[in-house]
């Protein structure tokens, strides 16, 4: 084991010229990806002069994001990069692969010792002498290659089964898109109605009904934006309720085939609520949609979620900090309406798809599970 401060070098390149170079940030998943495109809109400053140049094979991260693996290399089409000034950049000496740098800090091992050396009492930080004090196994080059080969190898298979698994996501958006067209424009002259006409709309309880002590674990969920993923419910039971207070909160109770609706942070986030949710309790930044026999709930989700109707609600939300959807909003929305056999076939085109992406999310388990076993037998 060898100190990461033989092999690195810091790096304060920055952007005195202010060349037109793409701005990037750093995610845990994906490594570099283009700011505006990850956030969908600019969040980085208008002045670009002291923000910090990559070039290829230069590593980058934020020193309060590493600790849950948002750390990567420079290696996009683009010759030269910028990130944040905030970010820490540093390139490689000679005898440390960086593939092989890379897998180690994103390992379990290499994640344990990040946050072994963060500082910071608000937030868990690591700057780049932190980052020199780990230490890491530095076998020969020609060993370090053969292990980065083995991990690129079976890395693929997972990239790949989850490039499959949202390719199906877009096939479900083009059938709908071919069966119901743009829900807007309504070019298939749909019959339309408000959504108040066809469905009852309830905004979840506000924040002065729900107190300090109400809280508890392992009680009855809150489904809030954060809990809603994917078009699914994802519960938190750390953010729960006690059985007395849900009681008094009946008007809030979710029913299966409800649709649960964020009405802030991503507009047009939403879910459907299964058998297992249940009783589960609308959340304060939520509200939830209950349909009318015309309407088919798998349908609707699909309708929300279209980009055009996620538009349209951004459009139309309210606030300049924070912007929010309010019952009004979702109640006066005009919806076209298809006849509901048309609604219960998509539904069931839908169904057949989940159930193979049941199957194939499976397969990237077990996957990610022999990825996992990979990276503890090369590095502890």
């Amino acid at each position: 084991m060898q100190l990461l401060a033989d092999y690195l070098i810091e790096l304060h390149k920055r952007n005195k010229a202010v060349d037109a170079f793409t701005v990037y940030s750093v995610t845990n998943s994906d490594g570099f990806k283009i700011s505006e495109e990850y956030f969908s809109k600019k969040v980085f400053s208008k002045e670009l002069n002291n923000y910090k140049i990559v070039k290829k094979g230069d590593f980058a991260f934020n020193p309060s994001r590493i600790n849950v693996g948002s750390i990567d290399f420079f290696d996009t089409y683009d010759e030269f990069g910028l990130v944040s000034p905030l970010y820490v950049t540093f390139t490689t000496k000679t005898g440390l692969d960086r593939r092989y740098l890379k897998y180690y800090l994103k390992s379990d091992i290499g994640i344990f010792f990040i946050r072994n050396n963060t500082r910071g009492a608000v937030r868990d930080t690591l700057y780049f002498k932190d980052l020199c004090r780990i230490k890491i196994p530095v076998p020969p080059l020609s060993e370090q290659e053969r292990i980065v080969e083995i991990l690129d190898t079976a890395d693929r298979m997972r990239q790949k089964r989850r490039e499959q698994i949202k390719l199906l996501d877009d096939y479900l958006k083009s059938v709908f898109l071919h069966m119901f067209g743009d829900p807007i424009l309504n070019e298939k002259g749909w019959r339309q109605f408000h959504v108040k006409e066809v469905a009852l709309v309830k905004i979840g309880p506000f924040g002065s009904l729900l107190h300090k002590g109400d809280y508890i674990k392992n009680g009855i969920p809150l489904v809030n934006p954060s809990h809603i993923i994917d078009n699914k419910i994802a519960a938190d039971f750390n953010n729960s309720i006690t059985p007395e207070k849900h009681k008094e909160l009946f008007a809030y109770h979710l029913k299966e085939m409800d649709i649960i609706l964020a009405r802030r942070g991503e507009i047009g986030r939403c879910g459907i609520v299964t058998s297992k949710e249940e009783s589960y309790l609308c959340g304060t930044g939520s509200m939830y949609i209950r349909p009318k026999k015309m309407l088919n709930s798998l349908f609707v989700v699909f309708l929300l979620s279209s980009p055009q109707i996620k538009a349209f609600l951004e459009n139309n939300a309210i606030g300049i900090t924070m912007k929010n959807l309010n019952a009004g909003i979702i109640k006066e929305l005009s919806i076209p309406v298809p006849q509901i056999e048309l609604q219960n076939k998509f539904a069931s085109i839908v169904n057949q798809v989940e159930a193979m992406k049941r199957k194939m999310r499976e397969s990237l388990d077990e996957m990610d599970t022999h990825f996992n076993a990979l990276m503890h037998q090369f590095f502890g």
